[in-house]
């Protein structure tokens, strides 16, 4: 067995939320990081930016986080865009046919 690795940092500038992301997002990563997720993006109120240059694998589990953080922005009025996607994000946002449904900024 190998290890599983993922990184989340946080960090708040004008009610903005920008979650960084880190390495795996798959079936043992995505549940903590969806719990964490959630809980400062209903804690804070306003944008959310998913930063997933640093994303190395995103299998259904991290789509379904993108998904689950995008719906409790909208909840708190707010929005959830990808900041950044790395190629493995990008074409699961593709394959996907989320990439027309999803904000997604570059740079």
């Amino acid at each position: 067995m190998y290890p599983i690795e993922s990184r989340i940092a946080f960090a708040r500038s004008d009610r903005a939320l920008t979650v960084i992301i880190g390495g795996e997002l798959d079936v043992a990563t995505a549940p903590d990081l969806s719990d964490q997720i959630l809980r400062e993006v209903r804690a804070g109120g306003g944008p959310v930016w998913l930063d997933l240059a640093g994303v190395t694998f995103c299998g259904s589990v991290g789509i379904s986080l993108i998904i689950q953080a995008g719906a409790a922005a909208a909840e708190q009025g707010s929005h959830l865009a990808i900041v950044n996607p790395s190629p493995a994000v990008s074409r699961v946002l593709e394959m996907c046919g989320l990439a027309s449904l999803i904000s997604v900024r570059i740079g």
